[in-house]
């Protein structure tokens, strides 16, 4: 793993938090045709409580117009892949244990708990949006983060099997590198 990994891994600067949530609003926010809320003079803890409000609301919206559900879920896809592989340039991720370190600093900044291993298990045991999001909006704004793996790994796939917002005890989820990521 490389230097810069292993130092956010270790402390993730609040410019570095707040930059990367306001990315995801905005990313977030684009794919569902608006402009993102303010978010200065915010705490961390209210910026993403507003992140967790304001995707709810919008995927709520768009679950209400089933034709819109699979643009809206390509449009998140989308942008969170652009992101993705940002991150991947940025952050230098060239194997699997560098984009799972990536993952896990994109996570901590959304207060998501969870492992990943070698054997490209995701398990989530805890997970901020939990709280608001009903089953439905937990799966089509999982495309964000099938994105953002997509992006980082240079082409992966994540699949998730289970989710906390279904009742389960943990998310689980599946990630399948490209060939050359190993």
């Amino acid at each position: 793993m490389n230097i810069r990994l292993q130092l956010l891994q270790i402390h993730t600067p609040i410019i570095f938090r707040r930059k990367g949530l306001a990315q995801i609003f905005a990313l977030t926010a684009s794919a569902f045709d608006k402009k993102p809320p303010l978010l200065k003079g915010m705490s961390d803890r209210e910026r993403l409580r507003a992140y967790a409000l304001f995707t709810r609301q919008e995927c709520e919206r768009i679950l209400r117009r089933p034709a819109d559900v699979s643009i809206v879920r390509k449009r998140l896809f989308q942008n969170a892949l652009l992101l993705g592989q940002t991150l991947r340039k940025v952050l230098r991720i060239e194997n699997e244990s560098d984009m799972l370190a990536g993952l896990g600093v994109l996570y901590r900044i959304l207060q998501i708990d969870w492992r990943g291993n070698r054997l490209t298990a995701l398990v989530v045991r805890q997970c901020y949006f939990s709280r608001y999001y009903s089953p439905a909006v937990c799966q089509l704004i999982s495309a964000l983060d099938e994105g953002i793996v997509a992006g980082m790994s240079g082409g992966g796939r994540l699949e998730f099997t289970q989710r906390l917002t279904s009742g389960q005890e943990c998310c689980l989820a599946r990630i399948d590198f490209p060939d050359g990521m190993r």
